[in-house]
């Protein structure tokens, strides 16, 4: 095996594994939590896997970046474009929404009445917000895979 084939089986090893990740979470892990544990101990558990899986989502498309700067052949702009929107959804995620939700989860736990309601509100905004810009992270991965590995543009011979 030449090291061209050894760098794209590495290659598409990451991104399946990076992928896979993702997926696993969304569809087994984290409904798992929260069926298995108390509400509060789910959310701590499942906040801490986000937390590294946002991390996750900027190393691995810059390793899938660095793979592909490196490979001979060309790469479509929507498949660039999908890794930065990946990058671009997790570092919003790390610095914004997630201490967001972190806050809003403290508050919570001291408040009674309205400022409760009020808190359990804006987690759910912030919940719902984390959701969508997760499952777009999962299909722009997706199509980073498509666009890189089954319908790569066609190189000039």
């Amino acid at each position: 095996m030449n090291g061209r084939k050894i760098q794209q089986s590495l290659e598409i090893a990451l991104w399946a594994v990076w992928i896979g990740s993702l997926w696993t979470m969304a569809l087994l892990i984290a409904p798992g939590l929260f069926k298995w544990l108390p509400r509060e101990e789910a959310g701590a558990v499942a906040a801490r896997f986000f937390f590294f899986l946002a991390w996750s989502n900027i190393s691995s498309p810059g390793l899938l970046a660095l793979s592909a700067l490196l490979s001979p052949g060309k790469v479509r702009t929507s498949a660039w474009a999908s890794l930065g929107l990946i990058v671009l959804i997790a570092l919003l995620t790390l610095f914004v929404v997630q201490p967001q939700m972190a806050e809003t989860r403290e508050l919570m736990q001291g408040a009674s009445g309205d400022a409760l309601l009020a808190a359990k509100a804006q987690f759910g905004r912030l919940h719902a917000t984390s959701t969508v810009l997760f499952a777009v992270q999962m299909l722009a991965g997706l199509w980073w895979g498509w666009m890189r590995y089954l319908f790569p543009p066609q190189q000039n011979v």
